[in-house]
């Protein structure tokens, strides 16, 4: 079972950190969010490890996360990014109530739900800041803008991630590898056999300035990888 005291933990963290960058505060709201993320990083691998030591009947579960208008698209592939470097898999549902469908084990899906919640906060913030280059058209450079941060976003949460395994053997005397990859797999066996007709597609870049500055954003984005060594409703810009 997931500890909830240590996921409030995180979210008062996240919540500071939130609070500090509305006030312009962006020193004191990057030291809480490196604090949630280290926290988050080690919770996950910790679950995972006791999970397996003490040989629980753990199964992947579903969660369903809501996509509200405007840009369902591009908040799925963010949500999709860091899905994906956490451990787990999601795939999106279009049509009226536009929504993603999450399979992972439950300690992934809830540290997922609360990083979106933060850096899609952070990305619709940085977003109204920048300006519109002249003669580009808002929509597009939107939709590019939030492309370019989700990849940057997912390849550094890959990268924390693997730190943060790393610190754990070495502190533990312990490899993870063989459990990570039996969560992998386990997580990769429910997703195939759930959704079967899944389609891959792939997203066209319409402006490459936004791309390109949303790729900034990403990499300031604090996730915790710099100084670390390591929801479900998606908010309305």
């Amino acid at each position: 079972m997931t500890d909830l005291s240590k996921l409030t933990r995180i979210r008062a963290l996240l919540d500071n950190a939130e609070s500090y960058a509305q006030q312009g505060n962006n020193d004191a709201a990057e030291s809480y969010r490196n604090k949630a993320i280290s926290l988050m990083a080690r919770h996950g691998i910790e679950e995972a490890m006791l999970s397996a030591r003490h040989h629980r009947d753990e199964v992947p579960v579903q969660r369903r996360v809501d996509l509200p208008r405007p840009y369902p698209q591009d908040k799925a592939a963010l949500l999709n990014a860091i899905t994906q470097a956490l451990g787990a898999r999601a795939i999106r549902f279009t049509g009226q109530e536009p929504h993603m469908i999450l399979v992972g084990f439950d300690s992934d899906l809830d540290r997922v739900e609360l990083l979106y919640t933060s850096l899609l906060i952070q990305a619709f913030a940085e977003l109204a800041r920048t300006p519109l280059p002249h003669d580009t058209n808002r929509v597009s450079f939107t939709k590019s803008w939030l492309a370019g941060f989700a990849t940057v976003v997912g390849s550094r949460i890959e990268d924390a991630e693997a730190r943060a395994r790393g610190e754990y053997a070495a502190e533990n005397g312990v490899g993870t590898e063989i459990v990570v990859r039996d969560r992998s797999q386990r997580v990769e066996s429910t997703y195939a056999q759930l959704f079967p007709q899944r389609r891959t597609t792939r997203r066209s870049v319409g402006s490459g300035v936004g791309y390109l500055r949303g790729r900034d954003a990403g990499q300031r984005a604090d996730i915790g990888a710099r100084k670390v060594s390591t929801t479900r409703r998606a908010i309305d810009d």
